[in-house]
């Protein structure tokens, strides 16, 4: 888990995006349907930050741990 904090206009810019289930100062939950296109994606042979980018998430605010732990986790559960 990151230890960073999300700045109060960083949360707003995530809660914007239809791809965010929630967002809390420390975490942010994505959707289904993001995680599966994500997956996709990645099959494709697609960069996972160019893959966030491309679909307006900010992967600075987010840091590279919270990305390599959201990569790690949807590995764990395509192997499911």
């Amino acid at each position: 888990m990151s230890n960073k904090l999300f700045s109060p206009e960083e949360m707003a810019a995530l809660k914007a995006s239809p791809y965010v289930e929630s967002v809390t100062s420390r975490s942010v939950c994505f959707t289904p349907e993001f995680k599966r296109l994500v997956y996709r994606e990645l099959l494709s042979g697609k960069n996972i930050h160019k893959v966030f980018e491309e679909h307006g998430i900010d992967i600075a605010a987010l840091g590279t741990v919270r990305i390599n732990g959201f990569l790690e986790r949807l590995r764990e559960a395509s192997d499911r």
